[in-house]
C-alpha cells in the first residue's frame, strides 16, 4: 500500500467560439474567446482513490498578473489506472500569452497526492515535486488568428488564379498548334 496517492492531471479545454465555419474552427484557446475547461484526472497507483476536494484552484494570466479562483471542487472516487474528468468552468483570457493553472487535492482519508504532468515535448508523465499541481495553457493571439484567416483566404484565391492561368495557357498552345 502506497503512502501517496499517485495522481495525473491533464488539462481539457474546449474553445467556445462564435464561428459559424467549421473549416475556421480553431483547436485553441484565442484572446478575448470562451473556453470550457476540464480536469482529466488518472489514478497512477495499485489502490483506489476514494475521492476528495480540489481546492485553491488557480488561473493566472501571466502577462496582466489577474488571477481566477474557483471554489472547491469534489473529485469522484476512481479506481486504480482509471480516469475521471472534473469540469472546472468557463473562463476568458483578455490578453495572449500564457495562463498558470494551479489547484491542490485533498483526499478524503488525509493521505497524500503525488502530482504528475503529462510532458506535451517527449510525450511522458512526469512527476512534479511541488506541493500543488501546475500547468501552462498557451493563449494565442485574436491577431495571429486573423492572419492565419487571412493566409487561407489568400491562399484559396491564389490556387484559383494560377489554376484559370494554367487553363487559359493550355487553350493557347492548343490554338497554336491547331488541335
Amino acid at each position: 500500500m502506497t503512502e501517496k496517492y499517485e495522481l495525473l492531471i491533464e488539462p481539457v479545454f474546449k474553445p467556445r467560439n462564435r464561428r459559424v465555419f467549421l473549416f475556421f474552427r480553431p483547436k485553441e484557446i484565442i484572446q478575448d474567446s470562451p473556453y470550457e475547461l476540464k480536469l482529466k484526472i488518472t489514478n497512477k497507483c495499485g489502490t483506489c482513490f476514494p475521492g476528495g476536494i480540489m481546492s485553491e484552484i488557480e488561473l493566472l494570466d501571466i502577462k496582466t498578473q489577474v488571477v481566477d479562483s474557483v471554489n472547491d471542487i469534489a473529485i469522484p472516487e476512481i479506481s486504480s489506472q482509471d480516469c475521471a474528468t472534473v469540469y472546472v468552468g468557463v473562463f476568458s483570457s483578455f490578453s495572449d500569452g500564457q495562463i498558470a493553472l494551479s489547484c491542490v487535492i485533498k483526499a478524503k482519508d488525509k493521505k497524500g497526492v503525488m502530482y504528475y504532468q503529462k510532458n506535451k515535448i517527449e510525450n511522458k508523465n512526469e512527476l512534479l515535486n511541488l506541493p500543488v499541481w501546475l500547468d501552462f495553457l498557451p493563449i494565442t493571439s485574436r491577431y495571429e488568428i486573423n492572419q492565419r484567416y487571412t493566409n487561407y483566404i489568400l491562399l484559396v484565391m491564389t490556387s484559383i488564379l494560377v489554376l484559370f492561368t494554367l487553363v487559359l495557357v493550355y487553350k493557347d498552345v492548343l490554338g497554336i498548334l491547331g488541335l
